[in-house]
């Protein structure tokens, strides 16, 4: 028992003392004790508490305890109010953008978000049921062991993960829980390796129930891959050692995200305090920082104080220090660093964060072991950044692609915009905007507000901003006092008038100057002294920059920003390289090749010389710089007369040869699309394609044909995200921008590329498919034809390409002839003998192994892919054939240019990788190109097998007759993966009981009425009538159940609708009133996949979308008394899984053609398709995510019945109880049933029937329940 004060002893007359009643208390306590186990009670009173207070490890709490307004909210607030007052324009909450880094921020303060992401990796472990597994029959004893030893290990992980959430990583020792992913995931892969070894069919299926776990091994190895890499992320690194260093570039941002995160902590209740490194002077930092944070004492002092607010709040506390480049003497951070490291460790609920400009992280950190975040500004969402930044600043938002790297970083963004505004401009610049121009255009606007009467008053040509930054620039320090400045401005402006007048004040309002300590001053923008010294440098000859580079090489922090600035510089005013100059004094610059390319963005495009070119074809060549360099080509690649922009690049790349260029460029693409890595490859396909439809933007044509060009050339990679995501961004702008489109095209035809040829004719396709004018798809038609006229092609994919669009040419009344796109050239089978083959491929190099591994035998192209294509055919001798393509395949392989000596090395790493399943192998892309070439020439000379085996053999039409599609160049509609079950034309849902079900549902209570999502009203007050849709609703599993497993309660609806006489209400009443729609009554709707979306309704392949019904339809209907036909049909894409442009293909339904003809509806594009009055029919659900749903406004019902036609519905409905075990049906079970119809009846949607039902397994009969739908529309609340 503690109370601040001592009892005393003796007592007053009437009274007794607080001692003897404490005694007395105790003994009455002792005497409750009935169990007899010995319990102590001890008081501590004032005597004793200060004894333990004053003790040195308390002295923390004593203060955090006893001194009030130390480390109070209100403190904390007032800190970092003044913090962020310090920090000026660097600070400005409106302009956030979320970035990466904040992750590690979350991480080190031990906060809810990152235990979130071990919640999820638990619940996904879970999920894939380990306890539950069983090995496979009949081959149990193969299994026992693997899957025994699976579950141990699955289970220390679960255990080791509950350890690290109930810890909060405090004293957890992580190496355990590496240990035990890794000995997990060694064993799932021992199991995965059984299933193929022992539970494969000769066609490659599992056999028995061996599908079942090798999906549960899926799932739970994904899981622990997830947990392996947050294991080794440098987020958990800060997580467990508390401290974290965060890097990035000058003005990306740091100091803007310490303060606002400190800021969201201290609303929060987290204890944060935080120092600019600007406010350190040069005597030792870490004997500064009480005194930087406005407290009293030592280093221990704070440390001890944030400990005890840590252990009071349940908060990790965290100590921030931004910048510590910017301090007097950065070089003194490397001691006070690892001395702050060292005494941080020793206080468990202290955080310790460092951010530094990478530039200077060796000389102010040192250390290596430290967890570290690089901050990318907005690189990460750039596009956001500026169009925040652009209503901001009202000006127009961008219309084209945003590359410069500079506008991923905040203070350049800020400045470039206040630049365009203070100009009144309202656009931004396109293109390298040269760096010297920007800053010279703010210093410019900033000087025409300060030289106005109500400001400073001067005349605006004396340029005086310009003059204070030039001679500031010449202090040899980035700091400086305010007696300097006084000098300097008041020598170029007298002062005359009072203080908010001055060209000082002005500098300070403006954001040019900001204040870092008492009367210490740094620029606002750090370049802007870089680019003044720069230039300044500049005005000097030839030969005296030559000297003063000298001196430069051996000065440190100016001389980098100096350098920089100097490679941007130098080639405007001397027509001279950095690196050449360098070169020529005998002076070895590190950083010079770094300076050289980063610049090449800021670079002025007439500073671009011959020599400039010269360099950029060396460093393409070396794989020491190639991809940075890249990068920088990449920006400049879409600016109309850049000497470097696309036209160059596709020059570069077109003159060689397929094997070297996929080497280089082909593999410098993989994982361009990585959302951990920036990539302007990403910049460019998602401006191109936008997630977001609205956000298109028109661009001029230059600038189309030259992002057309590139997007041409990312083609060739074999990394299939950004391969097939660059195939439909050429499709999207290529449909806004057709005539850049078809001049690219002309070029990119003649690429020596298969790969890229059969996708940029895919993209032609895409366009004559997506409701082109007939100037555009006969356009695409004469450059294809005159390119194909003379080379051909035996690619079966190009080839079905180029038919589609002469076909659709055709119908827009295209008159030339088309080239034949068949060959008859007679096909020789031969192929390299397979023992020599053998020798390839064997000890003790196994040079081609990987090639022919994969083509032969078991190997995964040969089961899943060439076998089952060859299959189509009707050979001579089958089997002959079956053993010779590999063979083919492999010679063609090696003609490609495929060598180990240039691939082996790329192809492994590929191989060895699990982080992206969609890089592919360049072996594999060469054979994909063999194989559909082979394709090619086999439908030339041989007939094809007809699905049917009484129907004799077929003659080629179409690829689908052959192979599976890659993807639908057609459609660019994205369909969101996840999204609320809650749209408007999804407007009710199922409701269940809170908490897991204990019991079978018995009656139709939570169910929706099928009326409500019939008639729909969407956000715009427009109606709408549901045609066909199949929602489902499944009861919401918390994650505290999801180790328990228990069961959940499920509801189903399948809405289908028919086109029926107008006419014929009441004999559809008569016939549909008794009618229970579960016995299967009427027929379903087609269900395509493996075709085009842009060729329905009309091409063959879309008959089972007609809306008639064949002759197995009509025996489903049982007597049905009026003719009927289908609305329409369910379109499943592919029907594969290659197709990479999105995360799932957008599956959606369709109408029928028949709806199509009587409605005159317009040809649909991604699932929307229009009359005269705008969208007529379409399922809304690409857009909003959702379930699926065709809906058809409302007003042309009355169109229909002037056309002879309404509409009658079937509902059905269940409503179950789900078990997740492996258990099908675990015991005697119950569900209800039911289902519905109505009809449009005199302009009105009404009930014709309905009927609900309690089903249960161990009885035949049906109970019937009770279920009272509305009768009709009328009835909706609206």
């Amino acid at each position: 028992m503690i109370f601040p004060i001592d009892l005393p002893d003796g007592a007053n007359k009437g009274r007794v003392s607080a001692y003897k009643v404490w005694t007395q208390a105790v003994e009455k306590w002792k005497s409750l004790n009935a169990s007899r186990k010995e319990i102590q009670f001890t008081y501590i009173g004032e005597h004793e508490l200060g004894s333990l207070l004053t003790e040195g490890d308390n002295s923390g709490r004593l203060k955090y305890w006893l001194e009030q307004e130390i480390l109070s909210p209100a403190q904390q607030r007032e800190h970092i109010e003044d913090i962020i007052a310090k920090a000026g324009p660097r600070y400005s909450p409106a302009l956030n953008v979320d970035v990466k880094a904040l992750q590690s921020l979350e991480a080190i303060g031990r906060t809810e978000y990152y235990f979130l992401r071990w919640r999820q990796i638990l619940t996904a472990l879970r999920s894939a049921k380990p306890q539950s597994w069983s090995a496979p029959y009949p081959e149990e004893t193969s299994f026992v062991e693997a899957v025994t030893s699976c579950k141990r290990a699955m289970a220390s992980v679960d255990q080791g993960i509950c350890g690290l959430l109930n810890s909060s990583l405090e004293n957890l020792e992580l190496s355990v829980l590496e240990a035990y992913v890794d000995s997990a995931i060694e064993s799932v892969d021992l199991v995965q390796e059984s299933l193929y070894s022992h539970t494969t069919s000769s066609a490659g299926h599992f056999v028995g129930n061996a599908a079942i776990l090798y999906t549960y091994t899926q799932k739970s190895i994904q899981a622990l891959w997830d947990a392996q890499t947050l294991l080794e992320s440098n987020d958990t690194k800060a997580a467990k050692d508390g401290e974290l260093l965060i890097l990035g570039d000058a003005g990306v941002g740091k100091t803007h995200l310490l303060c606002d995160v400190a800021a969201n902590r201290i609303s929060e209740g987290r204890p944060t305090l935080i120092a600019l490194g600007q406010n350190f002077d040069s005597s030792m930092p870490i004997d500064q920082i009480p005194n930087r944070l406005g407290l009293e004492g030592s280093i221990d002092d704070v440390l001890k104080l944030l400990q005890a607010a840590g252990e009071a709040t349940g908060y990790t506390s965290l100590l921030m220090i931004d910048a510590v480049n910017e301090s007097r003497e950065p070089r003194h951070w490397v001691d006070s660093i690892r001395v702050l490291r060292r005494k941080a460790k020793r206080h468990p609920k202290v955080g310790v964060v460092f951010a530094c400009r990478t530039t200077y992280f060796e000389d102010t950190v040192e250390d290596s072991d430290i967890a570290t975040a690089m901050h990318l500004g907005f690189e990460e969402s750039t596009e956001e950044a500026v169009y925040r930044f652009s209503d901001f600043y009202e000006i127009e938002s961008p219309t084209f692609p945003i590359f410069n790297p500079d506008f991923g970083n905040p203070l350049f963004l800020r400045l470039l915009c206040e630049a365009i505004r203070n100009s009144g401009e309202r656009r931004f610049p396109v293109g390298p905007t040269g760096l010297s121009r920007i800053f010279r255009s703010f210093s410019e606007s900033v000087n025409k507000k300060l030289s106005k009467s109500e400001r400073c008053d001067y005349y605006e040509k004396d340029n005086l901003v310009q003059s204070t930054i030039e001679q500031l620039s010449r202090i040899n320090s980035e700091h400086f006092h305010r007696d300097e400045i006084e000098r300097i401005t008041t020598n170029l402006l007298p002062v005359h008038h009072p203080w908010s007048s001055t060209l000082f004040k002005g500098l300070l309002d403006e954001g040019i100057l900001i204040e870092i300590d008492n009367n210490q001053f740094a620029f606002g923008y750090q370049r802007l002294g870089d680019i003044a010294r720069a230039q300044k440098l500049s005005s000097l000859s030839k030969k005296e920059l030559g000297m003063r580079l000298s001196k430069l090489e051996n000065e440190n922090f100016q001389a980098l920003g100096t350098l920089s600035a100097l490679a941007i510089i130098l080639p405007e005013s001397h027509q001279v390289e950095l690196i050449d100059l360098a070169n020529e004094n005998g002076i070895r610059l590190p950083s010079v090749i770094d300076h050289f390319i980063e610049g090449l963005s800021f670079r002025e495009a007439s500073s671009i010389s011959h020599r400039t070119i010269e360099i950029v074809c060396e460093l393409l060549e070396d794989r020491r710089w190639s991809r940075k360099l890249l990068n920088q080509l990449i920006r400049l690649a879409c600016i109309p007369n850049h000497p470097l922009n696309a036209n160059w690049l596709h020059t570069h790349l077109s003159g060689q040869d397929l094997a070297h260029r996929d080497s280089t460029w082909s593999s410098w693409l993989f994982g361009a699309l990585d959302s951990e890595q920036p990539s302007p490859i990403r910049i460019l396909i998602q401006w191109a394609w936008p997630i977001e439809k609205e956000k298109q933007v028109n661009a001029d044509h230059e600038s189309a044909y030259l992002s057309m060009l590139v997007l041409g050339w990312c083609l060739s990679t074999s990394d299939r995200y950004v391969r097939d995501q660059a195939t439909k961004a050429l499709v999207s702008i290529g449909e806004r921008f057709p005539n850049a489109f078809v001049e690219a095209l002309s070029l990119l035809l003649e690429v020596n590329d298969p790969y890229v040829v059969e996708r940029i004719v895919g993209a032609a396709c895409g366009i004559s498919h997506r409701n082109p004018s007939s100037e555009t798809i006969q356009g695409i038609s004469e450059t294809v034809a005159g390119y194909f006229t003379e080379t051909g092609t035996t690619h079966l994919l190009t080839r079905d390409y180029l038919t589609r669009i002469f076909k659709a040419a055709n119908q827009h009344g295209w008159t030339s002839s088309a080239p034949k796109v068949t060959g008859e050239e007679r096909l020789t089978l031969k192929a390299t003998p397979r023992v020599e083959i053998e020798k390839l491929t064997s000890d003790p190099n196994f040079l081609y192994n990987s090639i022919w591994r994969s083509l032969d035998g078991l190997g995964d192209f040969n089961k899943y892919v060439l076998r089952p294509a060859l299959r189509n055919f009707v050979f001579p001798d089958a089997a002959q054939m079956m053993e010779l393509a590999p063979r083919m395949l492999f010679d063609h392989v090696r003609e490609l240019g495929w060598t180990p000596e240039t691939f082996d090395l790329i192809d492994s790493k590929i191989h060895r990788s699990t982080s992206n399943s969609s890089i592919e192998r360049i072996g594999k892309k060469y054979q994909w190109i063999a194989l559909y070439e082979l394709l090619g020439r086999l439908t030339d000379n041989f007939k094809l097998s007809s699905i049917y085996g009484s129907v004799p053999s077929e003659e080629f039409e179409i690829a689908e007759q052959v192979i599976r599609r890659d993807i639908d160049v057609t459609l660019l509609a994205r369909k969101p993966i996840q999204s609320a079950y809650s749209t408007w034309h999804s407007p009710v849902q199922g409701q269940f009981p809170p908490g897991p079900s204990s019991g079978y549902p018995s009656s139709m209570d939570g169910v929706p009425d099928p009326i409500d999502l019939i008639c729909l009203t969407d956000h715009k007050e427009q109606k709408w009538v549901k045609l066909l849709s199949y929602p489902h609703w499944e009861q919401e599993v918390l994650p505290e159940w999801v180790s328990s497993e228990p069961p959940t309660r499920y509801m189903w609806m399948n809405i289908h609708s028919y086109l029926v006489p107008s006419n014929s209400y009441e004999e559809l009443q008569g016939w549909a009133e008794e009618k229970d729609w579960q016995g299967g009554w009427m027929p379903d709707i087609a269900e395509p996949s493996n075709l085009l979306l842009g060729a329905h309704p009309c091409d063959p392949q879309w008959s089972g979308a007609s809306g008639a019904l064949d002759d197995w339809d009509m025996k489903l209907t049982r007597g049905l008394p009026v003719d009927i036909f289908q609305c329409g049909a369910l379109y499943l894409g592919t029907g594969g899984s290659r197709d990479s442009s999105s995360a799932g293909e957008s599956q959606a339904f369709v109408p029928s053609k028949k709806v199509m003809d009587t409605l005159n509806l317009d040809h649909g594009v991604d699932f929307i398709w229009t009359d005269s009055d705008g969208i007529a029919v379409w399922d809304p659900s690409v857009g909003t995510g959702g379930t699926g749903s065709l809906v058809i406004r409302r007003d042309l019902l009355q169109k229909l019945d002037q056309a002879g036609f309404s509409i009658f519905w079937t509902v059905l409905i269940g409503h179950e109880l789900r078990h997740h075990d492996d258990r099908l049906f675990p015991e005697p079970y119950q569900w209800v049933s039911a289902s519905a119809s109505y009809a449009l009846y005199r302009g009105r949607i009404q009930k014709i029937s309905s009927h609900a039902m309690l089903n249960s397994s161990d009885s035949e009969s049906k109970f019937p329940i009770q279920w009272i739908p509305k009768s009709h529309e009328d009835e909706i609340s609206i």
